[in-house]
């Protein structure tokens, strides 16, 4: 079943409606409330501010219509968080009233961890949303390396390689006539594995 539909954005042909009110609506003609987003606006407090779909698009039953709800006419400074660990900045927007949006993560060798080094919007600015987004510092990325093909080497040669390499590797002896004394005759992981520094490297050895 498909109907128009309805329009529950307040303008000035239409009276304000809250959301307890939009639910209802929806419910009525079988289809869901989804709060999208809060912004700070002139109209009352959970009154639907904008909507998706927009009035008149077709729905089917079971779909959702999305909206954003006005928290009201509150104004709030926004502090500042750069330099700040990602937890302080989150206590002192609680404080505020606000709260930390997205948080993306970029990763520098020369930072630390959990450090924020960008906001927005910045600081001093009236807050259009509770949420402020930053970017922090990630855990730098451990450097690696392409697992190269070991076996038919030497314990010697292969041993060389992981040395040039800095990878730690562990060596465990097996009874294998059929290959030369101190060739390599397994690997783990496997050639063409990209391992990290700090991963361990196991090499079977025919004894």
């Amino acid at each position: 079943m498909m109907f128009v539909g309805p329009k529950f954005v307040p303008d000035c042909d239409f009276p304000e409606v809250d959301v307890a009110d939009v639910s209802k609506m929806l419910t009525s003609k079988g289809l869901l409330l989804r709060v999208a987003d809060h912004v700070y606006n002139e109209l009352p407090i959970n009154v639907v501010v904008r909507q998706t779909p927009p009035p008149g698009m077709l729905m089917k039953q079971s779909q959702q219509a999305h909206v954003v709800l006005s928290l009201g006419q509150k104004q709030l400074e926004i502090p500042s968080l750069e330099g700040n660990t990602l937890r302080a900045s989150r206590i002192e927007l609680l404080r505020e009233g606000l709260q930390v949006g997205e948080v993306s993560t970029v990763s520098l060798g020369n930072e630390t961890p959990e450090t924020v080094l960008l906001q927005n919007p910045k600081q001093g600015r009236n807050a259009a949303t509770p949420r402020v987004d930053v970017l922090i510092a990630g855990i730098p990325r451990e450097a690696s390396y392409v697992m190269p093909y070991l076996i038919g080497l030497s314990e010697s040669e292969a041993q060389r390689r992981l040395d040039l390499a800095k990878l730690h590797r562990k060596l465990n002896y097996l009874s294998a006539p059929q290959w030369p004394r101190g060739t390599v005759i397994d690997q783990a992981p496997l050639a063409g594995t990209r391992v990290g520094v700090s991963s361990e490297v196991e090499l079977t050895v025919a004894n």
